[in-house]
């Protein structure tokens, strides 16, 4: 195996992929590149999910301390 790409974890990848959301999100994130454009992306959703599980913990929190009521708990749905 080559050093770079155990240290990188990089492995190429035959994808089939709707080219407009490809284009969407190089304009987006400002990607010179599709595969720039793709990692990027796939960073944003691993900040996505940590900004979830941090948001959520510190309204667990919140409501374990009795700071926060939710106006709309209990309520239908439609």
């Amino acid at each position: 195996m080559h050093g770079d790409s155990e240290k990188t974890h990089l492995r190429r990848k035959n994808l089939i992929l709707d080219q407009r959301k490809i284009d969407q999100a190089r304009e987006v994130l400002h990607a010179a590149t599709e595969t720039e454009a793709i990692s990027r992306a796939l960073d944003a959703v691993s900040e996505m999910a940590r900004f979830r599980a941090e948001t959520e913990a510190g309204f667990d929190d919140l409501l374990g301390r009795g700071g926060f009521v939710d106006p709309f708990e209990g309520e239908p749905r439609e």
